[in-house]
């Protein structure tokens, strides 16, 4: 017994001309239709022989003819082969043996069912696509910070994925309810069936949107595996990579300065490095410093004096998010949280190496927003020194972390 052969499915099963072209050429090269499969048709190989297929729409919902339309078939030199996809019969017969149907209108009526179906599945399919795309849309257009939103996001770029996946089944599901409709309406006009197609020139669009299908899953599992592996949580002192870290004790430039641990639950919830990833932004930080200075206070005698600072570093994809970036910080950490009530006060800064540097002050606490490039950085800090000092500091920082 010959070893089945595989074959790639070039066209869509509801292609019905250029399956049975298909079928038809390859039996010109020595290999016979076994049976279907998903995306695979298999085959014996023979001597090669001209055979000529096609496709009998089922007439309801079987897996073989019945023994009675076998030999009906038989009789009229149709030979049976296999049924696909529990749609279609398929028949080979040799060059010249009279077809299966002669009445077209009698066949277009019998299509006409399928037709509606496919329209329904279309419509669904539509309304899917509608329905995720609102629901993706919405994320971002409702939120105060869409552009922060994205780039921290790391399923952003699966969502859009699956916004892709859904658009390419639709563009799909479309060709092939036109193809049927098409097919329909010449054989309600009184005109018979083609039975060539041209499935090498078809072929370019079922294979590109296998190609799209099969990338966008793939690069979907990638990307939420590299996230997984890419992102984790360390305390600070435990960290010996360079970080884009302005230290705290710099800062605060005292001899009396020291880091205070806030263990809880086994973790530093106040000296700590979270390392994140996401498409637009691959290289992101957040970095949490806090200490006590022994013998000082705060100016209105509220405790011992305890500075702390969280900075948040993001390296972008592109440089043309900066800005927006920047923008959406400000009113995510400033604008939200503080009115003109609170005292808020805005300078703008300026450095060698910076395109913008703001810094922000309300209620006892400074906010400082830089980019260079690529790169966004911003210092939260509560303490009695003055972080204007260290634009030149931060601006070298950046440099030293630009690609």
């Amino acid at each position: 017994m010959s070893k089945s052969v595989r074959r790639w499915i070039p066209v869509s099963l509801y292609e019905i001309a250029g399956i049975e072209s298909w079928l038809s050429d390859l039996s010109a090269q020595g290999f016979a239709l076994e049976r279907f499969g998903l995306h695979f048709a298999y085959f014996r190989r023979t001597e090669p022989c001209k055979m000529i297929y096609r496709l009998e729409l089922l007439p309801r919902p079987m897996e073989e003819p019945d023994d009675e339309m076998l030999d009906f078939y038989l009789y009229n030199g149709w030979e049976y082969v296999t049924t696909m996809n529990r749609l279609f019969w398929v028949f080979r017969a040799l060059p010249g043996t009279v077809e299966i149907h002669t009445d077209a209108v009698a066949q277009g009526y019998s299509y006409e069912k399928l037709s509606r179906k496919l329209k329904q599945s279309a419509l669904v399919v539509f309304a899917a696509f509608l329905l995720i795309a609102a629901m993706i849309a919405g994320i971002y257009l409702s939120s105060e910070w869409p552009v922060l939103q994205l780039v921290q996001d790391s399923i952003a770029l699966n969502q859009f994925l699956l916004l892709l996946v859904e658009l390419t089944a639709l563009i799909q599901a479309l060709r092939i309810y036109c193809s049927i409709h098409r097919l329909v309406r010449r054989l309600k006009s009184g005109l018979p069936m083609e039975h060539y197609g041209n499935y090498r020139r078809r072929r370019n669009v079922h294979v590109a949107a296998s190609v799209i299908l099969s990338a966008a899953v793939i690069a979907s599992m990638f990307c939420s595996i590299w996230g997984m592996k890419k992102s984790w949580e360390m305390p600070l002192s435990e960290v010996s990579a360079p970080l884009p870290l302005l230290p705290l004790d710099m800062v605060e430039k005292s001899p009396s300065f020291a880091y205070r641990s806030g263990l809880f639950q086994g973790k530093d919830h106040d000296n700590f490095v979270r390392c994140g990833w996401s498409v637009l932004s691959p290289v992101q930080y957040q970095i949490g410093q806090r200490g006590i200075v022994s013998g000082e206070e705060w100016p209105d005698h509220s405790g011992e004096y305890s500075p702390s600072m969280q900075i948040r570093y993001y390296r972008l994809v592109f440089s043309a998010l900066s800005d927006p970036l920047i923008d959406d910080l400000t009113y995510r950490y400033v604008e939200r949280y503080y009115s003109p009530d609170d005292n808020f006060d805005r300078m703008e800064l300026s450095a060698a190496g910076l395109d913008r540097a703001e810094l922000f002050t309300a209620a006892g606490k400074q906010i400082l927003l830089v980019h260079a490039g690529n790169q966004v950085m911003m210092l939260q800090y509560y303490g009695e020194k003055n972080l204007a000092e260290y634009t030149d500091a931060l601006a070298g920082i950046l440099a030293g972390w630009s690609e």
